[in-house]
């Protein structure tokens, strides 16, 4: 049923970080009214000179075009300044 569908906020953990390596953790949905605070804390670690980001999704519940979108771009900077983003353990429905 529609009703029983729950929308997650979107958390976002930083569990490991030590320059230039940082891990980061998903947890609820990755969605239009989320993608902004996850810009902000991925702008703000490059900023801080992460260039390899580790982004684990084994908790995310849910991703739409612009979190995908928002995905890319980080993937592409990174490149451009010589790091990564890894993404690791996405669902089968991620």
């Amino acid at each position: 049923m529609l009703n029983d569908i729950r929308n997650e906020p979107l958390r976002v953990q930083i569990k490991r970080a030590r320059t230039p390596d940082a891990l980061v953790v998903l947890n609820g949905e990755l969605d239009l009214s989320s993608v902004g605070k996850l810009y902000e804390d991925f702008a703000e670690l490059i900023r801080l000179g992460f260039s390899r980001i580790s982004l684990n999704l084994a908790e995310l519940t849910f991703i739409d075009s612009t979190g995908l979108s928002l995905l890319v771009t980080f993937q592409k900077r990174a490149e451009s300044r010589g790091g990564e983003l890894v993404i690791l353990s996405p669902s089968p429905e991620i």
